[in-house]
C-alpha cells in the first residue's frame, strides 16, 4: 500500500478485422520495442488515456516543414 507497483501492457486483439498481415506484423514489432522501454510504454499508455491515440517518437516533427 505504501509503494504500489503499477505496470502497463499493450496487447492487440485476437481478430485482425481484415487488416493486412504486414500491418499486423509491423504493429506487433513496434509494440515489442515499446514494451522494452518502461518510459516509452508509460508515455503511450497515458497518451491513449488522455488523447485516445498513440504518440509518435517525435510528436512535434510534423509541425516542421
Amino acid at each position: 500500500m505504501i509503494k504500489p507497483i503499477v505496470d502497463f501492457d499493450l496487447v492487440l486483439p485476437e481478430k485482425n478485422y481484415g487488416i493486412s498481415n504486414d500491418v499486423v506484423t509491423a504493429v506487433e514489432s513496434r509494440l515489442g520495442l515499446i514494451q522494452q522501454d518502461e518510459g516509452e510504454i508509460n508515455k503511450q499508455v497515458f497518451s491513449l488515456l488522455l488523447l485516445n491515440r498513440f504518440i509518435g517518437e517525435s510528436p512535434f516533427e510534423s509541425a516542421a516543414s
